[in-house]
């Protein structure tokens, strides 16, 4: 935490509540104070002392712990080409001032909207896992231990059948390459969702809805 005001001393400490935190003198207007750890979640009230007299006047400051702990994302994974829209869930209600999330070395912004976060993925430049971890300040996170999988783009190949009855329930199988294997697998046919079966990184299946006659481009 970043403390500014005037006339600092080398010698001032950082005080959360009744205990002394450690403090780093910057300059006279400007000290860097690590906050301890916190079981309760109410706000403590921060001061300044010096040789263990308190010092510091003006407002009054607090500091209000938050657990940034995140319980899973959704989806799960997304293109290395970015612009993937991944909804955090943390283990507590989401504080309105989470400003961040990170994508192993990447830091995007965070929308914060009826208790809900939401972060766009960065583009990547390798697939693979990467930590995923959110912050208030865009500097301190906590990245736990989820991962958003970042994948290469799915390639189509083939399809059977390329035809069914209006009223659905076709099986169409589709054949490519890196498909992903995840509960959220889904085909288009047009702008209609259907659930996907992952089968294998190179084939995934379908089942038809109703629709209307006529030619849809499956994605």
């Amino acid at each position: 935490m970043t403390v500014t005001g005037k006339s600092f001393h080398p010698s001032l400490l950082c005080q959360f509540g009744s205990r002394i935190a450690e403090t780093h003198f910057v300059n006279s207007t400007t000290l860097k104070c690590v906050a301890p750890e916190f079981l309760s979640r109410k706000s403590i009230p921060v001061s300044l002392t010096l040789f263990d007299a308190p010092l510091s006047s003006g407002p009054q400051l607090y500091f209000t712990p938050v657990d940034l702990s995140v319980a899973y994302i959704i989806p799960m994974f997304g293109h290395v080409t970015g612009g993937t829209r991944v909804t955090f869930i943390l283990k507590e209600e989401t504080p309105d001032d989470v400003s961040h999330c990170m994508f192993g070395r990447n830091i995007v912004p965070a929308i914060v909207y009826q208790s809900k976060l939401v972060c766009v993925s960065p583009p990547s430049l390798t697939h693979g896992p990467q930590r995923v971890g959110v912050s208030v300040n865009g500097k301190d996170f906590f990245p736990g231990e989820l991962n958003f999988e970042y994948t290469k783009p799915a390639v189509f190949f083939t399809m059977h059948p390329k035809s069914g009855p209006e009223s659905g329930g076709t099986i169409v199988a589709l054949t490519g390459s890196n498909f992903v294997n995840g509960s959220s697998a889904a085909c288009y046919f047009g702008d209609v969702k259907a659930s996907g079966r992952w089968e294998s990184d190179e084939r995934l299946t379908c089942e038809t809805s109703a629709m209307k006659p006529g030619n849809y481009k499956v994605r």
